[in-house]
């Protein structure tokens, strides 16, 4: 236990702090130390096939022979001179290649004793995953063989590196060094992603950092557990053994930390790369080696899954190292954590969201968003408030802004001094009316500070001191024996906005409880106060919102909708009564109710209904519900019109219903439900033209309305559906030139309307080059799209262009790893036309095998089979295809 416990302690210091640690913790015991120093070695250099040892309180033993080959024999052409390291599956040789070439390799052979035929088949998969592999950060593969003793090896490029931790803290890298350093990892990482492949081990002795010519470079390496997303990467049986764990603990996770693994993508290796980012900015991974060693196997797993990890800011405020993990950053320990507080948590946690749906998609757009920090532009992980938009602007333009930032943090500080002050003299008075005036005035000061438009330009800490103050002071007002109904309720109203700012700032836990204490308060209010609707009004809003903040938890869906509902039936109650209820209320404070506002806010209630109806697929409750929003928006005056929330709620709602018809396969009433929510968008792009989304929705509409039309062959308005597509992207992108979502849909327009060119005969021969300009346009803005570059191809083949239309298909296909019946139809038809038969009929057999096996209804690729059949038919041999050549024969020029 003695020996474990100082392993675990040493692993959770820096690298150049651990000799000392060893030396206290060791007195003197050489022997002690010698087994410490084997076990970090050890540690330092494994690979991960499955867990690289089995956890506390499993007792495993393994057994294996010894391999034969080690330092001083022959691989082929290869001759080892070391080990260098050891995992589950594998040992790695530093090894001297003579012929044909002389050069330095890494040679991994697979361990005796696990040459099963499963293993043979992963550590296949292996080699050819690596030989996918063409990017400069990741280690290549070179060449794969068999040992003279029957076991598979690849070599591999030598990376003489060390993990990046290791490399950033004993060259004292400063933060943005290591931000830097990260970048490229993220975009190998990407690049493995686009050929179909994930890590799944992604940890700092799997990023290897070496030098070349004084520049670091990172090579990411040990694909050895990747999985195969998109292809077959070996023909023999490749399976995960129900119960097995694959991956290291400290950067699993939280899909991978179950006992089945069937259900991990790309967004698993988003995790593993934001707990790298954690580990480099604070020196700890999120869950540390004591904090996992400390339980059962299983409660390791559930820690993973289930708990949240601290921020990387708190993680060094409440270090005991923190001295030793500013030093090797380079700082003092007091700028460290506010360096990190801010922009870095909240692209840390982005990336460490246990909902992979609320991650970043992509290692690139990580990357990205670490690129934006770096360049003091506004980052994706941060609320998109205009107020912070500003304050990046201020960073980048510190002289123009300086004067106005003193102000309102001025400003700000005699608010705050103003409602405490407020609230200590109150304390002291005996008159009653002196002081219900004196607590609504200072109410007012501390609504209007919280409601100002700057709250996100004035610093953290003023803010959390702000939001704190506010809290005692509004908790102060409710805790007397006989409590003002008007301060009861600014209260509450209060507790609410405190709630959605904490909601903006993804500060879940917290805006959940303020909520909750504003419908307390609410509550309290509409049982003492049953004529009063503004209490009800307010007490259904507060519902609502608490609704749509557990909405964004799939697994708090049915509490969500159990608040909606409750919302819903006050307003209910409210538009039936509404009318009385204005007059009831004549002369009351708060103001009586406007009919309108009521209609509206319930309104809202079934559009919100419906979009949680339709995400959980059901189609018949999200009908019901939409049906009844609508006669609810009937019952609304025209004047004043729809405001901008109750349009964007309804738009969405729309989508959302759309989408729902469409998976059930109503195309028709997909597309007319389309249709409207197109409207809502259109006329938000009116109302709010500074909002990017406006102007992004209303063009994805288009292509979605455009899609619908395609699946039902009506190619000329889907084409001028998609031409309204593309123009509002360009619009948008015009406005908001880094807004990406508008750019990555642009090319999937584009894309798609060169496909309708080349596909529809009218469209072709009206305009026979635009599908080539169109796809070209796309591949300009997304060259890796394998999509684009298919696209490119058929526009290329109905052109009659079939030469570069071949090289454009082999271009999809690489990018596609392989690409699929699509692409070999086309592509044989162009080989047909070229003159090469044999190639021809090669990708026509094997695309009709694979469209038998795996979509036999695609009309697409019905029409293309009997395309590509035809034209065969003109010089077919075989019984089969004869029979078309005579009709096929007319068709051809």
């Amino acid at each position: 236990m003695r020996e474990r416990d100082i392993f675990i302690e040493a692993l959770n210091v820096p690298l150049p702090e651990r000799a000392a640690v060893l030396e206290q913790a060791c007195h003197g015991d050489e022997g002690l130390r010698a087994r410490v120093a084997q076990l970090l070695a050890d540690h330092e250099r494994q690979e991960s096939f499955i867990l690289d040892k089995p956890p506390a309180g499993l007792d495993v033993t393994l057994d294996h022979p010894l391999l034969s080959e080690g330092p001083g024999k022959s691989v082929g052409p290869y001759k080892l001179l070391q080990q260098i390291g050891e995992g589950g599956m594998g040992v790695v040789f530093m090894a001297e290649q003579s012929e044909p070439i002389h050069r330095m390799v890494a040679l991994k052979i697979i361990k005796p004793g696990m040459d099963t035929r499963k293993v043979i088949a992963r550590f296949d998969a292996e080699r050819q995953a690596l030989a996918m592999m063409d990017h400069p950060n990741i280690a290549k593969v070179l060449d794969a063989g068999t040992t003279d003793s029957g076991l598979p090896y690849f070599v591999m490029e030598l990376v003489k590196g060390v993990p990046i931790t290791q490399y950033c803290d004993e060259k004292h890298l400063p933060l943005r060094a290591r931000l830097e350093l990260l970048v490229p990892v993220c975009q190998a990482v990407q690049h493995a992603h686009q050929k179909g492949l994930i890590h799944r081990d992604i940890k700092p002795s799997n990023v290897l950092v070496a030098e070349y010519d004084d520049h670091a470079v990172p090579k990411v390496i040990d694909f050895g557990v990747a999985k195969a997303v998109a292809h077959k990467l070996s023909d023999q049986t490749l399976f995960t053994e129900f119960g097995q764990v694959i991956g290291t603990l400290e950067y699993m996770s939280p899909e991978q930390a179950k006992l089945n693994q069937l259900d991990i993508d790309t967004r698993s290796d988003i995790y593993s790369l934001g707990v790298l980012l954690y580990e480099l900015l604070t020196g700890s991974t999120p869950f540390g080696r004591d904090r996992l060693s400390a339980g059962a196997f299983d409660e390791m797993l559930r820690v993973i899954r289930e708990e949240e990890p601290p921020k990387p800011s708190t993680r060094l405020s409440t270090a005991d190292r923190l001295p030793g993990i500013a030093a090797s950053r380079g700082l003092e320990p007091g700028k460290l954590s506010g360096l990190v507080k801010g922009e870095l948590d909240w692209i840390v946690m982005k990336a460490l969201e246990k909902d992979r749906n609320r991650r970043y998609d992509t290692a690139s757009a990580f990357a990205s968003d670490v690129v934006r920090y770096l360049q003091n532009e506004p980052v994706l992980a941060c609320p998109p408030s205009a107020a912070y938009q500003f304050r990046k602007f201020a960073l980048r333009n510190k002289a123009a802004i300086f004067a106005l930032s003193v102000v309102l943090t001025t400003l700000t500080l005699l608010v705050i001094g103003l409602a405490v002050s407020n609230r200590l003299i109150l304390a002291e008075r005996n008159d009653k009316a002196a002081a219900l005036a004196d607590k609504e005035q200072a109410l007012a000061l501390v609504t209007a500070a919280i409601d100002m438009d700057e709250w996100s330009a004035v610093p953290q800490s003023l803010r959390k001191r702000f939001s704190d103050e506010s809290v005692v002071f509004y908790q102060s007002l409710v805790q007397e024996d006989s409590v003002e109904p008007n301060l009861q309720y600014e209260a509450a109203v209060g507790f609410r906005t405190i709630g959605s700012l904490h909601a903006t700032a993804k500060e879940i836990l917290s805006a959940e409880e303020a909520f909750r204490r504003s419908i307390a308060l609410f509550d309290k209010l509409v049982e003492n106060n049953p004529t009063v609707p503004q209490y009800q009004d307010q007490l259904a809003w507060s519902h609502l919102l608490l609704g749509r903040l557990l909405a964004a938890n799939s697994q708090r869906r049915d509490e969500a909708v159990a608040e909606v509902h409750r919302a819903r039936r006050l307003y209910e109650s409210l538009v039936s009564t509404s009318n009385e209820l204005s007059s009831k209320s004549e002369g009351m404070s708060p103001a009586s109710l406007v009919a309108g506002d009521i209609i509206e806010r319930f309104a809202i209630c079934h559009t919100d209904l419906v979009s949680l109806a339709s995400d959980a697929d059901e189609l018949q409750e999200a009908g019901e519900w939409y049906a009844r929003s609508l006669e609810v928006l009937g019952m609304q005056p025209a004047d004043p019109p729809m405001t901008a929330e109750l349009r964007w709620g309804l738009g969405h709602a729309r989508r959302k219903y759309a989408f729902a018809l469409q998976r059930a396969g109503q195309m028709d009433d997909a597309e007319a439900i389309l249709v409207k929510a197109l409207a809502d968008f259109e006329e938000l792009t009116i109302d709010k033209p500074d909002k990017a989304d406006s102007w992004h929705f209303t063009a994805d509409t288009h292509r979605w309305i455009a899609h619908l039309m395609v699946i039902g062959g009506r190619y000329e308005p889907a084409a001028r559906s998609l031409s309204q597509s593309i123009q509002i992207h360009e619009q948008c992108l015009a406005r908001f030139p880094n807004y990406l979502g508008s750019k990555s849909e642009r090319a999937a327009s584009s894309k798609e309307l060169a496909w309708i060119f080349a596909n529809s005969p009218e469209l072709h021969q009206r305009d026979p080059t635009q599908a080539i300009t169109l796809a070209k346009s796309a591949i300009a803005i997304e060259p890796e799209g394998g999509g684009n570059w298919r696209t490119l191809g058929a526009a290329q083949y109905r052109a009659d262009d079939w030469q570069v239309a071949i090289e454009s298909l082999e271009q999809s296909m690489k990018l596609l790893q392989g690409g699929d019946a699509f692409d070999w139809f086309i592509l044989s038809m162009a080989y047909q036309r070229s003159g090469n038969t044999s190639e021809a009929r090669k990708w026509y057999d094997q695309a009709v095998e694979w469209t038998d096996k795996n979509r036999p209804e695609d009309d697409e690729l019905k029409r293309l089979r009997t395309e590509t059949a035809d034209l065969l038919a003109i010089t077919a041999e075989t019984p089969i295809l004869n029979g078309r050549a005579a009709e096929a024969g007319k068709k051809l020029p």
